[in-house]
């Protein structure tokens, strides 16, 4: 059964999470001041590495790719845009 999980996620250039195989980014946001990955996964997968990356408007951006965007975040002040890659 499929159901939805929260990644809080630290606001650093890329970060590791073990999350469910074959699991889908659906968007991010700011709960409770902090910055926030909304996963669709199927529990009963085992799980793997997927990489996040996080960048600020005008930070730099080499090496990412649109296909991989999930969403952006205002947050403080700030704004995060978070892409992800699963393998």
């Amino acid at each position: 059964m499929k159901t939805i999980w929260k990644y809080p996620l630290d606001i650093t250039d890329a970060q590791v999470l073990d999350i469910p195989m074959y699991s889908e980014p659906l968007s991010v946001g700011s709960q409770d001041g902090k910055l926030v990955l909304w996963v669709l996964v199927d529990p009963d997968n085992d799980l793997r590495p997927c990489t996040i990356w996080i960048r600020g408007t005008g930070h730099d951006a080499m090496g990412l790719n649109r296909r991989h965007f999930v969403g952006t975040a205002q947050m403080d002040g700030f704004v995060w845009h978070v892409f992800w890659w699963g393998g």
